[in-house]
């Protein structure tokens, strides 16, 4: 679970099974992409007290901007996005 800095009521889970890849390292950069996603979009989210995002097989391959976009549009159908 992460606390975004200065959000204190922004609380992000990220779970990334072992489906979608065995090696820790793919994994742990995959959380790490993710993080820092949330983090550039954190000033425009809405205040959501618990958000937890279980990856897919198949993220592994999405680059830096692909993923961002995923998260946008998912973050806007949730409707926690401004």
């Amino acid at each position: 679970m992460k606390v975004l800095s200065g959000q204190k009521s922004l609380r992000f889970a990220v779970v990334v099974p072992k489906k979608v890849s065995l090696k820790a390292v793919v994994r742990n950069v995959l959380k790490r992409r993710v993080s820092h996603v949330l983090r550039d979009l954190s000033p425009r989210l809405i205040q959501s007290p618990y958000v937890a995002l279980t990856l897919k097989k198949g993220v592994e391959a999405l680059s830096f901007t692909a993923l961002t976009h995923e998260l946008e549009v998912l973050f806007k159908k949730a409707r926690l996005l401004s």
